[in-house]
């Protein structure tokens, strides 16, 4: 059973980031596993509105008990989209942003300028085209359509409105997978 409000892409996502932080046999996800963790005093016990568990995560340290709080926190802020908003992101980022950032030229253009500058900036440690890097949060690439960055131009509301510029951002991070900084 999912958990209400969340995709099963999401979830999968979820489950995937907690078995990366406390290893695979310590995420339970079996009826008979999860129904141990079911509270047998919920006061809904038997009636519609009672939560259920979906999954349950058995941190063995600190270390990853902080690893699976991070982890949910980013899962749910990063990856909060569903697939209708990511389907209206990959048109909006058509229409506004393929000219300079896509992978394919188009419009006649000889040169994609933001995927080319990016790939040599980068150089090959993150990829040139926006849709294919796992680096860009939803927040990220808010404030580089608002505020401009380097040679982009900053894109008012009446040129990309807040909600195609939400779309676009749940479209470009949709593979987005934080940095640890702890390693």
């Amino acid at each position: 059973m999912l958990p209400p409000g969340v995709s099963a892409s999401g979830f999968a996502l979820a489950l995937a980031a907690f078995r990366e932080a406390v290893g695979g046999d310590q995420v339970y996800t079996s009826d008979e596993d999860v129904a141990l963790y079911q509270d047998a005093y919920d006061v809904l016990w038997g009636l519609p509105g009672q939560r259920h568990v979906s999954a349950a995560v058995a941190p063995a340290t600190v270390e990853q008990v902080q690893k699976v709080v991070v982890a949910a926190w980013l899962v749910t802020q990063a990856h909060a989209a569903d697939a209708a908003l990511i389907e209206k992101g990959k048109a909006a980022f058509a229409c506004h942003c393929a000219a300079c950032h896509g992978t394919q030229v188009v419009s006649g253009n000889q040169h994609l300028p933001g995927t080319e500058a990016l790939a040599i900036k980068y150089q090959g440690k993150e990829p040139g085209a926006l849709e294919e890097r796992t680096d860009l949060s939803p927040e990220l690439v808010k404030t580089f359509v608002r505020t401009g960055v380097s040679v982009m131009p900053f894109f008012r509301k009446t040129m990309v409105t807040d909600a195609e510029l939400d779309a676009i951002a749940a479209y470009l991070s949709r593979n987005y997978r934080p940095v640890d900084n702890a390693k």
